[in-house]
């Protein structure tokens, strides 16, 4: 965990429109806001900003920000939502994670919040990804996508064409190991378990279809027929023909995700899989403009319909129902939600703004990357599902798991499927 305190004065941005150093008093009144930990150095300068943007038109407000690497952050809300001594403010994902904190009264219901405030910024059809049963209890802030980056000067210096399909991307991962055995196709950090079942996640979009793939998660498909469809076994298997293929570098469930990323920086694989907050890092470890960007093959033996997806998703902020600070935590949202915030996360940060109208004044900072990743998001048909934020949190880890098994061969798919769906069952049984 880390812990971020605003205490004490900040220099405020021009960009931001401020030129003052602001002095928080002693008995400052605290806004605590958790957020997932990153090493992307303009993500958090950008939080720096915000911060000192906020307590300066908010004078006798100090805002704490702590931070979390994912899985920490993923144990330790629900239970600290319980208290008033949690945060105010969280960050969140617009699915599953952020609606069961609402049908257990944990989140606020920010419905009646966003007027005057977000709704005056963007299209109130953006908080579907963060409502329930027609009320809101989050809002948008950004999009992400993941995408395929791969090292530009390996692949052209040996005549290479990244590959489109699985079949030619298992070629290529012979292909890889003949002009060098200590280099791998791809690096993947699975130690803990959310970048292993985000390849399962696009792999079973593929096989399986975008919309049953849905029905299940949501538990909404018959009995008989939950997790059944054998697209699922075949997204498992493909994972573990990757590994027996060496696609991967030795020692994927041993590795993290931030190992995975220094690995593709520093020549040890071709390319990694990984998401629009990604290109930051690569610049600071030395690959700033060595890589290029490339959809997640097609899956060669999947249904034709079921292409044409990318793993993506709106990511946002809720309010603890428990705050005390609920209209100040609604300020501090709607100032993330303003244009020139929206701009500036945009050009710092990699996040795809749901409010755009600030972007054009931006967009000769924006990053080669992600000026890319917006060009490019319309030629999809939409966001495929993400297992480890779309489902109930027990068939998650049930999942996340057996994925890590059926890499090592410990498992077969067919035996983490089952798994899987006996999960399902008993936690639809139980609603």
């Amino acid at each position: 965990m880390h812990n971020q305190s605003s205490r004490g004065p900040r220099a405020l941005t021009l960009a931001l429109g401020l030129a003052a150093v602001i002095a928080v008093p002693a008995n400052a009144q605290q806004l605590k806001l958790w957020e997932i930990s990153s090493t992307n150095e303009g993500v958090n300068q950008n939080w720096e900003n915000v911060i000192a943007q906020f307590e300066a038109e908010h004078p006798g407000v100090e805002v704490v920000m702590e931070t979390f690497d994912t899985e920490a952050f993923k144990q330790g809300l629900a239970v600290a939502l319980t208290s008033t001594s949690g945060p105010d403010i969280f960050f969140n994902w617009g699915s599953e994670d952020s609606a069961v904190l609402a049908r257990n009264g944990l989140a606020a219901d920010v419905t009646d919040m966003g007027e005057g405030r977000w709704l005056d910024k963007i299209n109130a059809g953006l908080l579907a990804p963060f409502s329930v049963e027609g009320r809101a209890y989050g809002v948008p802030s950004h999009s992400i996508a993941k995408y395929m980056y791969y090292n530009t000067a390996f692949y052209e210096e040996n005549g290479l064409t990244f590959p489109t399909t699985t079949d030619e991307l298992l070629a290529m991962c012979k292909t890889v190991r003949e002009i060098d055995p200590e280099v791998a196709f791809t690096s993947l950090g699975n130690r803990d378990q959310w970048k292993g079942i985000h390849y399962v996640s696009m792999l079973t979009a593929e096989y399986v279809g975008v919309d049953a793939m849905l029905a299940d998660m949501r538990l909404q498909n018959s009995d008989d027929a939950m997790f059944t469809d054998p697209g699922y076994t075949k997204a498992l298997a493909m994972m573990r023909t990757m590994e027996e293929e060496g696609c991967f570098q030795q020692g994927v469930n041993v590795t993290t995700a931030d190992m995975s990323r220094t690995i593709f920086a520093s020549g040890l694989a071709t390319s990694i899989y990984c998401g629009t907050w990604c290109p930051g890092t690569f610049d600071s470890e030395g690959l700033e403009g060595g890589y290029s960007m490339a959809p997640f093959p097609a899956v060669s033996d999947a249904p034709e319909e079921n292409h044409g997806y990318i793993l993506g998703l709106t990511e946002g902020f809720q309010i603890s129902a428990q705050s005390q600070h609920k209209e100040l935590a609604a300020d501090f949202i709607d100032l993330i939600l303003s244009d020139a915030v929206q701009a500036e996360r945009l050009v710092l940060a990699g996040r795809i703004p749901v409010n755009g109208a600030g972007v054009g004044a931006v967009s000769d900072e924006v990053h080669p990357a992600i000026q890319h990743v917006v060009a490019d998001l319309p030629n999809y048909k939409g966001f495929a599902p993400i297992l480890d934020v779309d489902l109930d949190g027990r068939i998650v880890e049930v999942y996340k798991r057996g994925i890590q098994d059926v890499i090592d061969g410990r498992v077969t798919p067919e035996e983490l499927m089952a798994k899987v769906r006996a999960e399902a069952l008993a936690v639809k049984s139980e609603r």
